[in-house]
Formats: structure tokens, sequence, C-alpha cells
């Protein structure tokens, strides 16, 4: 290097505009001086840094660890002469941690994230029932049920006739359910609503919701299959299953908000609507819900014939190719679940008449009559 240095543009990173300076090697570091011999900043040689270069010139850009001030070299050669002393001149110019401290905090982040979901939150589920009160956890099952009932409403239904209340339907639904729910002691009253969908599938809810879908009406042959349907669903309330699988599901979007006291989020509806159709409790669950409805029905004193029947049927329509949404999916096989109801001990009562079963039928309106061909 000359002894007078090299010609070089500073940038102070503050303002646009470059100064004219002279670089020169010193045993503290480098020196940058202003044309008069002003000096202008020291830059310590474990500090400097390789920006870019050297192009097809022999310029180079170089710069100060965690600092804008950049200096502009044109002297050819001034990269030979200034690696001896700048030993860490191709690291980052930015002095944060290094890559394997970064690996590291970066894989404990996703060790917690996966320990979050795996562990914490489903640990929290399975016990913060204790923890939202009963208008809460009534007023969360209200805002599912609303939205799964206009999400999965036949597209030819208007909003307005998404559920359906034909009042003969009801009053014969409300016989069915009373000696079953007369049988459970929970946070809230049960309240069975009938969905204007053809989905076969009927599905429980925080608050003691409970939504049948038209199609499985149009699928059963008795009563007593429908009976058996709301028991397991109602067994399901008893085990608090419902509030369960919704706080899993919303994960930790639910947990804050049950923790800030605002579990109705629009986004934590939302989403957990649209995915609890395809919702599975688990073989577990499903068999102790099994177990809990048989224990209904014997205590309503409904045969429990039909049900196995039921679920023969269903096992039947699987083997053909055409497997009701959710239904199959999310709970055990179905020639397994006809064992189970032919196990218990046969006898008993039909759930309701003939007259109210086919007002129960017809809860949604008259089934359209399909043209002649």
């Amino acid at each position: 290097m000359p002894e007078s240095g090299w010609l070089a543009q500073y940038s102070d990173g503050i303002v646009a505009a470059s100064h004219r300076v002279r670089a020169r090697l010193e045993p503290d570091g480098l020196i940058i001086e202003e044309r008069e011999g002003e000096r202008r900043a020291l830059w310590p040689y474990n500090e400097i840094r390789l920006i870019d270069g050297p192009d097809a010139q022999g310029q180079i850009r170089i710069g100060r660890v965690d600092s804008a001030e950049r200096l502009a070299v044109s002297s050819p050669g001034a990269l030979e002469q200034l690696e001896p002393c700048c030993r860490k001149m191709r690291r980052s110019i930015s002095s944060g941690p290094g890559w394997r401290l970064v690996a590291f905090w970066s894989g404990a982040a996703i060790l917690g994230i996966i320990v979050l979901f795996l562990g914490i939150v489903p640990f929290l589920a399975r016990h913060a029932g204790q923890f939202v009160s009963p208008r809460l956890e009534a007023d969360l099952g209200n805002r599912l049920a609303d939205t799964i009932i206009r999400l999965t409403a036949a597209p030819e239904i208007d909003a307005a006739h998404a559920e359906c209340e034909a009042p003969l339907g009801r009053a014969a639904l409300a016989k069915l359910v009373a000696p079953l729910a007369a049988q459970v002691t929970v946070r809230n009253p049960p309240r069975v609503r009938v969905v204007n969908s053809p989905i076969i599938n009927a599905i429980a809810l925080p608050g003691g919701q409970i939504l049948v879908f038209k199609g499985l009406l149009d699928f059963a042959e008795d009563p007593n299959e429908i009976a058996g349907i709301i028991a397991h669903e109602l067994g399901h309330i008893v085990l608090d299953h419902p509030t369960t699988l919704v706080i899993e599901r919303s994960a930790v979007g639910f947990v804050v908000g049950l923790l800030a006291g605002d579990i109705f989020g629009v986004s934590v509806v939302a989403g957990v609507s649209a995915t609890i159709l395809d919702a599975s409790y688990g073989r577990e669950a499903e068999t102790e819900a099994d177990l809990r409805g048989a224990m209904l029905m014997k205590g309503a004193e409904f045969d429990l014939r039909p049900v196995a029947e039921f679920f023969t049927r269903l096992s039947a329509k699987r083997a053909d190719g055409d497997i009701p949404i959710a239904f199959l999916r999310s709970h055990p096989p179905s020639d397994e679940r006809a064992r189970l109801f032919q196990s218990v001990p046969s006898g008993g009562r039909r759930a309701v008449g003939n007259a109210d079963w086919n007002a129960l039928k017809e809860i949604c309106g008259p089934s359209p009559v399909p043209p002649k061909k």
C-alpha cells in the first residue's frame, strides 16, 4: 500500500452523500482520514468485513460489524493487503448469533411447538371443562351449531329453513329424547336440532348441543335407531368429549382465549366449525360413548335390536362403496358396533309410535317425490 494510503469513497450510513477519503493500515486498525489529513474514523481490524468485490477493476466494498458505515476502495490489490490483518473479513457483517446458535434455538422452538400441540394442549383440553362456565359453554355450542347448520344445509335450502322445525316433528323428537336426557346430569340441558342436509351423520357439540342431519333420518328405518344415535351423542356429552375436541382443534388460539376470558373469536369459531364435521374422538372415546349410549337406551327401556340392525345396514352400505361422510370414518367399524348392541339383552319398547315416527321423518317437510321415468 502506498505510504499515503488508498483513495476511497466513505459513507457514514446516515446521509446519502459519500466523501473522498484516504484509508491506511495502522497497528490498531484501518485509519480513515479526510483529504486534509483529519481523522474521520478508526476501524478495528476484527470489525472489518468484506461486503462485495473485487470487481473487474479491483474495487472492493467493506464495512464494519453492526454499523452502516461503508468504504469503497478502488486500488487494485487492496483486498490482498487487507486480508492478513482482517482475520474475520469474510464473516457476516452482523454480530448476531452464529448459525449453530440459531439452529439450536430453532430446534428448541420446533420442539416446544411439538410439545405444546401433542402434550400441553391435549392435557389442557382434557381438563378445561371445569374452567368453562355453563353459560360460556352454552354460548360456544350455539355459535358452533349455528355455523355448522349454515355450512352443511343443502344448497337448495334457504337460510331460514336450514334447521328443520316442523311442529309435529319437533314434538315427536322431544318425546323420543326425553327418556334419554332424563338420565344424564350435565352442565347444560341437552338440545337436539335437525339440520336440513343429506349428510348421514349426527354430532355432539359443547353446551349440550346435538345436531342430527336429515340424511340420517332418511336412512333410519325405526325410531329406536335414531334414539340409539342420540344416546351415543349424549354419551359423548356426559364424558365431556365435545369441549375437549373443540379445544384440541382450535389449539393455542382457544387456550389463549380461555385464559383471556374470550373463547369466541371469529377465527376460532369458523375454524372449528369447518373441521369438526370430520373430527374423530378416537376409537376408545367412541367405544365409551357406545357403552354409555347402550346404558341410556336400557335405562329408557328402549329396544336395542334396531340399533344393531342400523349398524348392520350401515356396514353393508360401506361394503357397497357408499361411505357416509364422517360417520364411518370417525367411528369404529359398523359391524363391530352392531355386535356390541347385539350383545345387550334384547327386549324393550319402541321409542315413539308410528304417528310420531312419521312426523319425525318429515320434520324438514315432506320428502320430494322422485320424477317418474
